[in-house]
């Protein structure tokens, strides 16, 4: 039986930090899938991206620094490649069309569960994909298993639950502190360096770094 499963974890990654590290692990320990796809969005369809973000290739860069070493991890470069909007309906279904034998398990968050029926074509996401929702100890957490139920009436589909604890990171806050010479804490070393060299947010150095 070669039918693997493939895990897709989407996101700005702007920049990628611990936090995101830390799900990452969460999900390859609750859903064990032979490949975990990170994916970096090209063009979020649901939010702005903040002025000073760096090229795509560079959030590209900064994915592999952060995600590369890690186990069955890959870095995809399939949004980044297709350009436009990013449409999970689309990156769906385009797995489906390079893997038609696997299983494909795409990663959210409980506001994009919670707001999944406002997307584009979420009917093609759960009859193409299983979905697994990470709950991080969001105030929103507690309306998911309902929505959840909501969805599968409606929809059809997979849903599973993984719960994954969180590590006090917001990218907002992040892109700000690094303007200030703060940030190194939340992000690995090989990220940093990166980031600092390339003057990536306008980051500049924390000194004790130097």
């Amino acid at each position: 039986d070669d039918e693997m499963r493939r895990v897709v974890y989407g996101g700005t990654f702007n920049p990628p930090h611990l936090g995101h590290i830390q799900a990452v692990c969460s999900v390859s320990n609750a859903l064990k899938p032979d490949k975990l796809l990170i994916m970096p969005t090209f063009l979020a369809p649901h939010k702005e991206m903040s002025g000073d973000t760096p090229p795509p290739e560079e959030r590209m860069e900064l994915c592999r620094l952060a995600f590369g070493e890690l186990p069955g991890v890959e870095v995809s470069d399939l949004e980044m490649r297709r350009t436009g909007k990013s449409y999970t309906s689309d990156t769906i279904l385009e797995l489906k069309a390079m893997y038609p034998g696997d299983e494909l398990m795409f990663v959210m968050g409980t506001d994009m569960i919670l707001s999944l029926e406002t997307w584009h074509a979420p009917e093609v996401i759960l009859e193409n994909a299983a979905l697994a929702v990470l709950l991080r100890g969001d105030p929103a957490d507690g309306q998911v298993p309902t929505h959840i139920e909501h969805l599968k009436q409606r929809y059809g589909g997979t849903i599973t639950l993984v719960e994954a604890p969180v590590y006090p990171a917001s990218s907002t806050e992040l892109r700000e502190a690094l303007k200030r010479a703060g940030g190194r804490e939340l992000l690995s070393d090989e990220v940093y360096a990166r980031i600092i060299k390339r003057r990536d947010y306008g980051a500049k150095a924390a000194l004790s770094w130097l």
